[in-house]
C-alpha cells in the first residue's frame, strides 16, 4: 500500500508549517523510492520472462537430407586374381601376354529371371604360368596309365547315332587325384581359383575323353524292369574338362573326338581338339591364343563367377515345403519315400548354406483329393496322344502347360504354405503323372525340345521348371516304375534354382562338374564353385549393408555411447573382408552377421536412449524445444518403422534426424533455464543497487531539508 500524507493544518504558525512541509516531503520521497524500486524489480522480471535464450547457429545442426536407397551397390572387388596354369604348351605356341589380353577383366553377374545386374563388379587379374616339362611328363604318364579303351556306351550313342570308333577313357575322379597329389608343384592354393589348361596330345592312339558315371539313388530303381537296358542308368558323361570338388578346374584341349558329328560333350559348335585345330580352323581366323582364351573365359564366366537364376535369398532358416501329388494311383503315403528321399536334399543344402538352418517338409496326397488343382491340370492339357513304346508298351502321352499351372499355384500359394511363416519358404510342387505325362513350358518349344531321349522317344529327364515364387517338378509313371528314375535329383535341382543357382546351357563346361545342376550328370550334391557363388552372393549383400549402416552410425549426432559397439562392428566387418579375400565365404558371412547384429543392438539401444531423453524433456517449455521434440518423435517413429520393413539405410537416416531434433530441444531447454536464472539474479542485484542508491539519496535530501528547517526556525520573523 502507498503512504498518504496527513491532513495539513493551514492555520498553523510558520514553524508548524515548516515541520509539516518537511514531513510531507519525506513521505513523498519514500513513497517515490518504493514505487521506483517496485517498478525496477517488475521490469527485471518482465525482461527475464520475455527474453528468449540466445541460440547461436553453431549450436543447432541443420536437418539431414534423407533419400530412400537400396544398399550401396555396386560393390567393387578389385584385384580378384585367377591363376591360369598351362601344361604342355610352349612360349613359341602361346604368348602369355597376348593370352591375358583376350580374357575378361571385368565381370558383373546378372539375375536371369529379371535381366538385372546383381550389383557386384569383379575386376579380374590373371596370373598366367607356363609349367615346364616335368609337370607335362608327370601328367602324361599319369593319364596314360589310367586309360581304358572301349566303345562309347549306348547311353551316349543313342543321342548321336551309331559310332564304330573306340575311345581312350579316363575317369574324371583320377584327375582330381592327380591335381591334389601335385598341388604344391602346381602352386594350387585353396584360397584362390585355378584353371589348368592342358595339351596332352599323343597319350593314346585313340581320341580320349574323361568320364563321370552315376548310379540311381532312389530305392524305386530296384524294381524297374528295364533298368538293365542301360537306357537311364548309369548316367554317363563324357567330357574334356572336370572340376568342382575343389577350387581348381581342369581343361584338356587335346581331349575330344576328331569327328565333329560324334562330339560327346554335346557342344554347339562341336569342340575341336587342339591337335586338329589347323584342320578345322575357324572362319574368323582365331589364333591359338584366342582358341585357348575362349575356353578359359567360359570357365570364368559360367563356373567361377556365374550368373544367378534368382536373387539368392538370405535368411537364418530356409523352409522347403514339398507338395507331392500322385496321379498314377500306384504311390502311397507309406512308400513315396522310395521315389523321394529328402536326406539327399538336406545334405546338399548343408553344403550350400552351412551357416543357416534348413527345415524340409513333405506332404503327400493323391491329385484327385485336391479337386481344384485336379481340375486345373485337366484345363492345362495341351495335347493327348497314344503310342506304342519300348517293348510294345501302350502309352498315353499327355502334355500339360506349366504356365497355366504356375498361374494357378501362384494365386493359391497361401492355401498350401500358409500366410504366417516368418522364414523363407521355398514351395516345390512335385507331380507323378499317369503313363507318359509331362509338364512342359513353353508349350510349342517343349514339344520339340532337343534333349536326350529314352527308348520310347520321350525326354529322359524329369521336368524341372523354376519360377520366382515356386518350382514345379514332374515325372511320368513310365519313368518312375519302368525305367527306375527317381525324384530326389530333380527336387534337389529345383531347390538349387530357388536358392539362386542357374544351369548352363547343354553346350557349356558348367556341365562338367559333380553337380546336381549339371544337365548331363546325375550328382546329388552342389559343386564347390556353386557353394562359393551362393555364399559369395550372401557375403556381398551383407557387406553392402554393413558399410552402409556403419556410415549411418557415424552420422548420429552427439552419440558417445556407440563408440565401443561401433568399433566391434567395424572390426567384424574388416575381418569378414579379409576372409572374403581368401575365399572363406562362410567365415565372411559369419563375421558380417556379427557386425549386423551388433549394429542392430546399437540401433535399438539408441532408440531407447532417445525415447528416454525425449520423455524427460516432456513437451518442452519454449517454442523452439516444442517444435524440435514434436519432429524428433515423428522421426524416431519413422526410423523404427523403416527398420521393421528392412530399409536399414533409411532407418539410420531417420534416427540421425531424431538425434538432431532431440539435441536441439535439449539445448533450447538448457539455454532457457540458464538464462532465466541469470536474468533473475541480475534483476535482483539491479533492484537492490537502485534501492540502496535511492535510500542514500533520500537520506541526504532529508538531512538537507532538516538543516534548512533548523535555520528557518532560528531566524525571527520580520516585525
Amino acid at each position: 500500500m502507498l503512504l498518504t500524507p496527513s491532513v495539513l493544518q493551514t492555520d498553523a504558525n510558520y514553524c508548524g508549517r515548516s515541520w509539516v512541509a518537511a514531513s510531507d516531503l519525506k513521505i513523498r520521497l519514500v513513497n517515490r523510492r518504493y514505487m521506483l524500486t517496485q517498478a525496477l524489480v517488475t521490469l527485471a522480471i518482465l525482461i527475464i520472462i520475455s527474453t528468449p535464450p540466445t541460440l547461436g547457429q553453431s549450436n543447432v545442426t541443420q536437418p539431414l537430407q534423407i533419400q530412400s536407397t537400396l544398399p550401396s551397390y555396386p560393390l567393387d572387388h578389385g584385384n580378384f586374381t585367377i591363376r591360369v596354369g598351362l601344361i604342355g604348351f610352349s612360349n613359341q605356341s602361346v604368348r602369355q601376354d597376348s593370352l591375358g589380353s583376350y580374357l575378361p577383366h571385368t565381370l558383373s553377374p546378372s539375375i536371369q529371371t529379371s535381366q538385372l545386374n546383381f550389383g557386384v563388379a569383379f575386376y579380374l587379374n590373371y596370373s598366367v604360368s607356363m609349367f615346364g616339362d616335368d609337370a607335362n611328363q608327370s601328367l602324361r604318364r599319369f593319364l596314360a596309365s589310367n586309360i581304358v579303351v572301349r566303345a562309347p556306351p549306348n547311353y551316349l550313342t543313342r543321342q548321336l547315332g551309331p559310332d564304330s570308333m573306340s575311345y581312350a577313357v579316363i575317369q574324371a575322379k583320377d584327375v582330381d587325384y592327380w591335381i591334389h597329389a601335385n598341388s604344391n608343384q602346381l602352386g594350387i592354393d585353396p584360397t584362390s581359383y585355378t584353371i589348368l589348361v592342358a595339351n596332352v596330345t599323343g597319350i593314346s592312339n585313340y581320341d580320349h575323353y574323361y568320364e563321370a558315371s552315376y548310379l540311381p539313388v532312389d530305392a524305386n530303381y530296384a524294381q524297374a524292369p528295364y533298368l538293365s537296358t542301360g537306357a537311364y542308368f548309369p548316367v554317363v558323361n563324357w567330357m574334356i574338362s572336370w572340376g568342382g570338388n575343389s577350387r581348381a578346374y581342369f581343361i584338356d584341349l587335346s581331349a575330344g573326338s576328331r569327328d565333329p558329328s560324334h562330339d560327346y560333350t554335346f557342344r554347339t559348335p562341336a569342340h575341336i581338339p587342339i591337335q586338329y585345330f589347323s584342320t578345322y580352323r575357324r572362319t574368323n581366323n582365331d589364333t591359338l591364343s584366342e582358341y585357348i582364351a575362349d575356353y578359359i573365359s567360359e570357365a570364368v564366366r559360367n563356373i567361377i563367377l556365374p550368373d544367378y537364376f534368382l536373387f539368392p535369398p538370405l535368411l537364418g532358416t530356409y523352409r522347403l515345403d514339398i507338395f507331392f501329388f500322385d496321379d498314377t494311383e500306384r504311390i502311397l503315403d507309406t512308400n513315396f519315400v522310395q521315389f523321394l528321399n529328402v536326406s539327399f536334399l538336406a545334405s546338399a543344402m548343408r553344403k550350400l548354406v552351412p551357416y543357416a538352418n534348413c527345415v524340409i517338409s513333405v506332404r503327400f496326397m493323391h491329385l484327385a483329393t485336391d479337386k481344384n488343382l485336379s481340375d486345373q491340370m485337366a484345363h492345362s492339357l495341351i495335347s493327348s496322344s497314344k503310342m506304342i513304346g519300348y517293348n510294345y508298351s501302350p502309352l498315353i502321352v499327355n502334355y500339360y502347360d506349366a504356365r497355366d499351372l504356375y498361374y494357378y499355384l501362384k494365386t493359391h500359394l497361401y492355401d498350401y504354405v500358409g500366410q504366417t511363416s516368418t522364414n523363407t519358404t521355398i514351395p516345390i510342387f512335385v507331380f507323378a503323372l499317369k503313363s507318359a505325362g509331362r509338364i512342359v513350358t513353353p508349350a510349342l518349344e517343349s514339344l520339340n525340345l532337343a534333349t536326350a531321349k529314352d527308348p520310347d522317344g520321350q525326354p529322359m529327364d524329369a521336368a524341372v521348371l523354376a519360377f520366382p515364387e515356386l518350382a514345379i517338378v514332374s515325372a511320368s509313371e513310365r519313368q518312375l516304375f519302368d525305367w527306375g528314375l527317381g525324384l530326389s535329383h530333380a527336387v534337389t535341382q529345383a531347390a538349387g534354382h530357388m536358392m539362386g543357382l542357374s544351369v548352363g546351357s547343354a553346350q557349356t563346361l558348367a556341365n562338367a562338374q559333380p553337380s546336381v545342376m549339371s544337365l548331363q550328370g546325375y550328382a546329388m550334391d552342389f559343386s564347390q564353385f556353386e557353394a562359393d557363388s551362393i555364399q559369395r552372393a550372401h557375403a556381398d549383400f551383407m557387406l553392402s549393408f554393413c558399410r552402409e549402416q556403419i556410415s549411418g552410425v557415424q552420422s548420429l549426432y552427439g552419440d558417445s555411447i556407440a563408440a565401443a559397439q561401433l568399433h566391434n562392428a567395424t572390426v567384424a566387418m574388416n575381418t569378414g573382408m579379409e576372409s572374403y579375400g581368401t575365399l572363406n565365404f562362410q567365415s565372411a558371412v559369419n563375421n558380417y552377421a556379427y557386425c549386423l547384429s551388433t549394429l542392430d543392438q546399437l540401433f535399438q539401444q539408441h532408440v531407447l536412449w532417445l525415447t528416454q531423453q525425449m520423455n524427460s524433456l516432456g513437451g518442452g517449455t519454449v517454442l523452439v524445444s516444442m517444435d524440435a521434440l514434436r519432429e524428433g518423435r515423428i522421426e524416431l517413429s519413422r526410423a523404427v518403422s523403416a527398420r521393421s520393413q528392412g530399409d536399414m539405410s533409411l532407418s539410420w537416416a531417420y534416427l540421425s534426424r531424431a538425434s538432431v531434433d532431440e539435441n536441439a530441444a535439449y539445448i533450447a531447454e538448457e539455454g532457457y533455464s540458464s538464462s532465466r536464472q541469470a536474468y533473475l539474479l541480475t534483476g535482483a542485484i539491479v533492484g537492490l543497487c537502485i534501492g540502496l542508491g535511492l535510500d542514500r539519496l533520500i537520506t541526504r535530501v532529508a538531512k538537507r531539508e532538516r538543516d534548512r528547517s533548523e535555520v528557518v526556525s532560528e531566524t525571527p520573523p520580520a516585525g
